[in-house]
C-alpha cells in the first residue's frame, strides 16, 4: 500500500516497488502498509477509524466488502447464463427485433416502466433501464411499437436528467443521473418521437377494433 505525502520532485520515492511500466510524475510516495497493518490489530471487531469529515452520509454511502449482497464482484461464476449485448443477443435470436406479438410488446413495455420507477427512486440507469436490451440500440429494431417505445423511454430518461441536475437539488442516494456511456437518443428530436408514439397508437388503435 503506497500513499501520496508530497508533489515535490523526490528520485528516492521512486525505490518502491512500482510497476515498471508506471509513468514518473512529481509524486512523493510513502509506503504505508505497515503502519496501515499494525494500526488494523488494535481494532476490535465493529470499530472503524475515520477522519472527522467521516459522518452518516458516507457511511451509509458504504459497501462492505466480501458481502454477497452488497459487493457484486462476490458473485463471481455463480451465473451460469451467458450475459449477451443487444447485437449478440439479435444474432443469436434470442431477442427479436419485428414482429413483435401484442402480448410481447406489452410484458416489454411493463418491464420496462417498473425499471423506469426504480430508476426515479434512486437506482442506477445500468441497473434499472438499461437492462433492456431494446434500450440500448433502438436504431436496430424494425417492428415500428418497440422502436417509438424504446425512443420515448430514452427520452424520458434524458429530459428528467435534465431538469433535475439543472435544480441541482439531489444527492446521489435520492437520484443517479449517470448514464455510463450509453446513447440517450439526442440525435432523434422530441418531436419526431412524439410523432412516431402518436402513430403508432393510431395503428395499434385500428388493430384492437
Amino acid at each position: 500500500m503506497v500513499m501520496k505525502a508530497s508533489v515535490e520532485e523526490d528520485d528516492a520515492a521512486w525505490e518502491l516497488n512500482l510497476p515498471d511500466k508506471m509513468e514518473k510524475s512529481n509524486a512523493n510516495w510513502v509506503d504505508i502498509t505497515h503502519d496501515f497493518k499494525e494500526a488494523c490489530k488494535d481494532l476490535r471487531l465493529g470499530e472503524l477509524l475515520h477522519d472527522k469529515l467521516f459522518g452518516l452520509f458516507e457511511a451509509m454511502s458504504a459497501i462492505e466488502m466480501m458481502d454477497p449482497k452488497m459487493d457484486a464482484g462476490m458473485i463471481g461464476n455463480q451465473v451460469n447464463r451467458k450475459v449477451l449485448n443487444f447485437d449478440q443477443a439479435i444474432k443469436d435470436g434470442t431477442i427479436k427485433i419485428k414482429d413483435l406479438m401484442l402480448p410481447e410488446l406489452i410484458g416489454v413495455m411493463d418491464t420496462c416502466f417498473c425499471c423506469l420507477i426504480t430508476w426515479l427512486e434512486g437506482h442506477s440507469l445500468a441497473q434499472t433501464v438499461f437492462t433492456c436490451l431494446y434500450i440500448h440500440n433502438p436504431d436496430l429494431i424494425e417492428d415500428p411499437t418497440m422502436k417509438a417505445f424504446a425512443l420515448g423511454i430514452l427520452k424520458i430518461c434524458d429530459i428528467a436528467r435534465e431538469k433535475v441536475n439543472k435544480a441541482a437539488v439531489f444527492e446521489e442516494e435520492d437520484f443517479q443521473s449517470m448514464t455510463y456511456g450509453f446513447k440517450m437518443a439526442n440525435s432523434v428530436t422530441d418531436l419526431r418521437v412524439t410523432g412516431m408514439l402518436k402513430d403508432v397508437e393510431d395503428d395499434l388503435q385500428r388493430r384492437v377494433k
